[in-house]
């Protein structure tokens, strides 16, 4: 089923074979959403401030990376499903949550990624060196990392010619811009 050409739609019945790849992608998508908008809610809406152990406050860092995995998560759901559920900070859980188009999906990323990317040009700070291992990762790479992810996300979200022709290139070049200079 992964190598048709041209591709078939995605059989979504809990009865599919196959439909363990698309079960295990979605849950764990959501799940790092929920933790990010568990984070999200308690520096943004809560007021809590991060310390580390010797009392500098972390929580601009905090927020940043928050900020971008709750981006990554709806903006993969986004590229990947043609619908489902928008769940931010600001999310009423009591209540049923309706389904949205995957271009809402973007939209929504695209605006964490803006709160990312102010939040490290307001910021300075180093991320712990186990949250990238590899990367001595900066407020500075982080927002270049959110702004590459942007350009990202405007450019594959496209499902047609229309859709494509649509797209505010200048913005895909602005993110592109301000992104990653290097192979991450």
């Amino acid at each position: 089923d992964f190598s048709y050409e041209p591709r078939i739609a995605w059989n979504n019945a809990a009865s599919y074979s196959n439909a363990l790849y698309n079960e295990n992608f979605y849950k764990t998508l959501y799940a790092i959403l929920s933790s990010s908008n568990e984070v999200l809610g308690k520096v943004e809406i809560g007021d809590m401030v991060i310390e580390n152990d010797e009392g500098g406050d972390e929580t601009p860092m905090v927020e940043a990376v928050a900020h971008l995995a709750k981006s990554l998560c709806l903006g993969y759901i986004g590229l990947t499903y043609d619908k489902g559920f928008i769940v931010t900070e600001y999310t009423d859980l009591t209540q049923t949550i309706p389904t949205s188009p995957y271009a809402d999906f973007i939209d929504t990323a695209l605006v964490g990624l803006d709160k990312c990317i102010a939040i490290c040009n307001a910021n300075t700070f180093t991320l712990p060196s186990s949250w990238v291992p590899g990367i001595t990762m900066t407020n500075t790479k982080l927002g270049q990392l959110a702004n590459t992810v942007a350009a990202a996300l405007l450019s594959y979200s496209p499902r047609n010619m229309t859709e494509n022709e649509a797209v505010d290139w200048g913005l895909v070049q602005d993110y592109a811009d301000n992104g990653l200079p290097y192979d991450f």
